[in-house]
């Protein structure tokens, strides 16, 4: 079902594993399991080391895996930042759960992946479950363009070297 692989193990993040795995089987592959779920039965978060690609860079490998990657970030209200996470989601084919800053909808195309709020867990608990209970919702949502505008927004956030975006970016750092 979903694959949740970090060491930083912030308390929202491990609130969250925890409501999310009352849906299904989660494989905890790093430091971070989980909070027990309101139900009180750890037996969906699996304690699992399925890594051994030795890099962070390598987890798109790990996540092919998955339906679903729980890839938060973990700084709350932190404007601006984002991380590879949500990449390393796509790059490895499941559907990003993902929470952060909300820029994050300037580069990302919000029908593509899950914005899990924090403070406001259930539209995201319920969006999962629809999308696990309904595999043509679940193949459609993965069809849905990945960048918010295509190649405008690979140059306007991706562009750092002449082989990216046409080196946009590189020409507007000094």
């Amino acid at each position: 079902f979903m694959i949740y692989a970090n060491s930083n193990c912030v308390p929202f993040r491990e609130e969250a594993v925890g409501l999310l795995s009352e849906m299904g089987q989660v494989h905890c592959d790093g430091k971070c399991q989980g909070r027990t779920p309101p139900s009180g039965s750890r037996e969906n978060l699996t304690k699992t080391k399925i890594g051994g690609f030795g890099h962070w860079w390598d987890n798109y490998k790990i996540y092919s895996k998955y339906r679903f990657c729980f890839v938060m970030e973990h700084a709350d209200n932190n404007p601006g930042y984002i991380t590879e996470k949500i990449m390393m989601a796509y790059a490895g084919g499941c559907i990003p759960i993902y929470y952060g800053d909300k820029k994050i909808f300037d580069i990302f195309n919000e029908k593509s992946f899950v914005f899990y709020n924090i403070s406001d867990p259930q539209p995201a608990l319920d969006l999962v479950n629809a999308l696990e209970r309904n595999s043509d919702l679940y193949e459609k949502m993965k069809k849905e363009p990945i960048l918010v505008n295509g190649n405008t927004t690979i140059e306007q956030y991706f562009s750092f070297n002449d082989e990216v975006g046409s080196g946009a970016l590189k020409k507007e750092m000094r």
